[in-house]
């Protein structure tokens, strides 16, 4: 077949654009299905509990009613998976006000006198409040900074936990 040349037809421009478009798009989306796997074998959300970390769990710890103001207890405490400690308080109050909370001090310690954590705050929500003659309930995250002890089993705790506070205004805050 003489004069015949191979004969190309020339591609679409727009269609190749798409190719091309439809190949970045499908390796991002591998990138990212990839990233999300390994973020969820990093141990979930920072604040949650760490897998198998220590674990203080005493749902059944209610502070006493006392006309002194706010008592605390600890009903829980953990290792959270970005390397603090998680106190959930159970708070009474024995007075005929609401009580505004302005400070929190924390001292732990486990069966051997170790100190686990000392800890403070006075950044509380002014909106924060326990009822009078009733309860509440509160979580007290501390910083890896302020932990003394990061891998105690958490079995047995001591702990003395020191609360300020003042009545609070009838408002529509919210309670504890």
């Amino acid at each position: 077949m003489e004069g015949q040349t191979g004969r190309r037809e020339k591609e679409n421009p727009a269609l190749g654009r798409r190719k091309g478009f439809l190949r970045r798009l499908l390796a991002a989306s591998l990138a990212a299905a990839a990233l999300l796997a390994l973020a969820g074998c990093s141990g979930g959300e920072p604040r949650e509990p760490k897998e198998g970390a220590g674990h203080f769990l005493r749902e059944d710890a209610v502070p006493a009613l006392s006309e002194e103001g706010v008592k605390c207890a600890i009903v829980e405490a953990f290792y959270t998976n970005d390397g603090g400690l998680m106190l959930k308080l159970k708070l009474s109050n024995g007075t005929d006000s609401n009580r505004r909370l302005l400070t929190l001090d924390v001292v732990l310690e486990n069966e051997d006198g170790e100190k686990i954590a000392v800890a403070a705050t006075d950044q509380i929500s002014g909106e924060f409040y326990v009822p009078a003659g009733g309860y509440g309930n509160m979580e007290f995250y501390i910083s890896p900074e302020y932990l003394k002890k990061t891998d105690d089993d958490l079995d047995t705790l001591t702990y003395e936990i020191r609360v300020t506070s003042e009545a609070a205004e009838e408002t529509t805050a919210t309670q504890a």
